[in-house]
């Protein structure tokens, strides 16, 4: 279903276009345009769905990407490693969790909050206690051209979202980056 023809002047202003530019893209005239903008005419259906998904195009261009808000410096632990050693990376970083790979394969996250659930459960916790003990299940991980709206969705119910190009790791989101994105 389209929006109402009155929404087409306001979405391409928002969008910073002009008229003309409008026309090019959904190739509509630009008189057409502006008849249809200062309601004097009606257009056929297929006029209006071309202008809007001209206007969806436009948006989608402009929306901001994962790659546009990633962090490229990841610091990561290998399931094996001792938990110690993770707490120690953290501490160093003022990071609040850290991806866990395998053999380079995403295979959990460890978090702050996931110590210190075990420590108030009494898991004993000592220099011998691996990452794969207390490992979370693994982030997500999308590709760089991933939109930030997905990336919001995502972090509803991760602490973060790896980036990825070609089956390697090239960056993390969390919530505080895509914090940081809305301010810009």
């Amino acid at each position: 279903m389209l929006p109402e023809l009155n929404e087409i002047k306001r979405m391409r202003e928002r969008l910073g276009l002009t008229q003309k530019e409008l026309a090019k893209e959904s190739n509509v005239s630009q008189s057409m345009i502006a008849k249809i903008e200062a309601e004097k005419i009606v257009p056929s259906y297929e006029n209006a769905k071309q202008i809007f998904l001209a206007l969806d195009n436009f948006t989608n261009q402009k929306s901001l990407k994962a790659k546009d808000v990633m962090k490229t410096k990841i610091k990561m632990i290998n399931q094996g490693d001792s938990v110690k050693k993770a707490i120690s990376l953290m501490k160093e970083n003022g990071i609040s969790q850290l991806p866990v790979l395998n053999d380079g394969k995403n295979v959990g996250v460890l978090s702050e909050k996931d110590i210190i659930d075990a420590f108030n459960k009494n898991i004993k916790l000592n220099s011998k206690t691996k990452v794969e003990e207390l490992m979370d299940d693994a982030l997500p991980s999308v590709s760089e051209e991933t939109p930030i709206k997905l990336l919001s969705d995502l972090l509803d119910h991760n602490q973060a979202v790896l980036i990825s190009k070609s089956g390697k790791i090239i960056g993390i989101v969390t919530k505080s980056d895509l914090l940081k994105s809305v301010l810009k």
